[in-house]
């Protein structure tokens, strides 16, 4: 192998100019950048979760790692190169042309594409709303068109989760004292079996309900890319199957977590409010505190996988400990959390901004937004961005229809709320009784709650209306169905206590600012 990884460091090897070449190694592979390309070799490794030890193994996963990432970045992954016998050197062939007797290695081919475009790099400059859009948007598109015939025939099940979760530990035991401590290793692995026990039946139901899904499986910063106005996503799981048939609030969880572990937890807690109002997958939310722990526990492990890397400094060394034990931490936070359910309902007329501020509040308390639109097309059978094309009251805005679509709302929100997270309904709510209804169901469930009437000029609503026409909006709303509805509205006078107003009319800051007000 050695021999191999010299050929593929030296500039002269490549097809192309290349003027050096930078090597660049992770637990199971060389990476040799040769600028516009990458390279990517397979080690001889076995780590129980992978093994890459036969040619025929590191063969056949450089071709997956290729068929798999190309469903989600095709202009980046570009094919499969060999290196062949000759004489006593190697040639690189990247024609397909070759005798398969002569092939010594297997390489990814890929395009070049600078860190300074990723994630990680980006969020120092700080992640703007429009970026975490794009992010929710490309992830619930994958998931979506990702296979899940498999995990109807095992894959992600019950077992598999268990398999997955409790192997970490099992790996991690021989760092316990280096990167953990005994307390916090037995407290995270009771913690992890009392989950899987508790939520035994709800994982099951996630399977036979299709959630379970031919994912990506290491879905964190690094791998996220944003160039040219486009999301790129790199480097999904390859090896093993079990890791990337999981469930799609497991493959995201992962991204969630890596954003609380930079320090960006409102970015964080916006892109999941995002990606569940996209998806509509509200249950998912239930399990999301355990995703998030397991995938902190994954990261952690990892590193100290690194710490054991021969070459490295002691220093480096250091370094990957001092991040596995931040891992550990992060997921016994996860574990630890607690907070009472909270619901907070938005309301306000068609193009008040009742969405800015359902997104706001979910980026300053974690809370799960509860579109109404949303909710109307998904019961409907439709995506969230279809076109309903249909009149107001009627087709999926009859009586009948909008009185589900309430129902619905109420359900999801009370499972959540019970399970102790904040809850953040968004939709017109436009009738006093209507609110009266709401605000006594939750009372009656012992959930507090707190009503926002969203709040701008009329001026301003026909302008936002009319922008939203032009842009992909989960409101089917315009200035007609507006003309048509806003009479009706019915201004919130002293039908339930404490309505809370909130000026939309402002910049986000100052909404923010408001915002804070109303949870405190």
């Amino acid at each position: 192998m050695q021999h191999i990884v010299s050929f593929l460091s030296d500039p002269k090897t490549y097809n192309h100019p290349v003027n050096n070449v930078t090597v660049v190694q992770t637990h199971i592979s060389y990476v040799f950048i040769a600028k516009p390309y990458v390279y990517k070799l397979k080690k001889p490794v076995d780590f129980g979760f992978l093994n890459f030890i036969s040619f025929e193994d590191r063969k056949f996963y450089t071709f997956e790692e290729y068929r798999l990432n190309s469903r989600i970045s095709p202009e980046i992954y570009l094919g499969v190169v060999a290196i062949v016998k000759e004489g006593n050197s190697f040639k690189l062939i990247e024609d397909g042309n070759y005798n398969e007797n002569d092939v010594v290695a297997y390489c990814t081919k890929m395009q070049y594409i600078d860190d300074m475009y990723s994630l990680k790099n980006l969020m120092k400059q700080g992640i703007d709303n429009q970026l975490l859009s794009l992010i929710a948007q490309k992830i619930y598109i994958f998931h979506k068109g990702a296979d899940n015939t498999e995990g109807l025939q095992g894959f992600g099940g019950i077992k598999e989760i268990t398999k997955n979760t409790l192997e970490n530990f099992d790996q991690i035991e021989k760092y316990i004292g280096v990167a953990i401590s005994k307390d916090d290793y037995t407290f995270m692995r009771n913690w992890t079996e009392d989950f899987i026990n508790a939520y035994e039946d709800f994982f099951t139901k996630r399977n036979t309900q299709g959630f379970v899904r031919d994912c990506h499986g290491d879905l964190h910063c690094e791998h996220v890319y944003y160039k040219d106005g486009a999301i790129i996503i790199l480097d999904c799981i390859e090896f093993n199957k079990r890791f990337r048939y999981i469930d799609t609030i497991s493959d995201i969880a992962f991204l969630f977590m890596d954003l609380d572990v930079n320090g960006k937890v409102e970015e964080s807690n916006r892109l999941c409010a995002q990606y569940i109002q996209l998806s509509g997958d509200y249950d998912g939310i239930l399990v999301l505190p355990f995703y998030k722990a397991y995938r902190a526990m994954v990261r952690a492990k990892i590193n100290c996988f690194q710490s054991d890397n021969e070459g490295i400094t002691q220093q480096e060394r250091d370094g990957f400990i001092q991040k596995a034990s931040q891992y550990f931490q992060l997921a016994k936070s996860y574990m630890q959390q607690s907070s009472s359910g909270i619901v907070y309902t938005v309301f306000g007329n068609i193009g008040s901004g009742k969405s800015t501020i359902a997104l706001e509040l979910a980026s300053l308390t974690g809370g799960v937004v509860i579109n109404s639109d949303a909710v109307r097309k998904k019961l409907a059978g439709l995506d969230v961005f279809d076109n309903a094309k249909a009149k107001a009251g009627q087709g999926i805005y009859t009586p009948e229809m909008t009185e589900k679509v309430y129902t619905t709302m109420k359900q999801k929100a009370l499972a959540i709320a019970h399970a102790g997270m904040p809850i953040i309904l968004d939709g017109t709510f436009y009738s006093k009784e209507i609110r009266r209804n709401f605000y006594q169901f939750f009372k009656d469930e012992g959930i507090d709650v707190k009503f926002i009437f969203a709040q701008c000029p009329k001026e301003e609503l026909i302008r936002r209306i009319e922008k939203r026409e032009k842009d992909a909006s989960i409101s089917d709303a315009n200035v007609e169905i507006f003309m048509l509805l806003k009479d009706r509205f019915e201004d919130p006078g002293e039908e339930i206590p404490g309505i809370y107003l909130v000026n939309t009319d402002t910049s986000i800051e100052d909404i923010r600012n408001q915002l804070r007000n109303v949870i405190s």
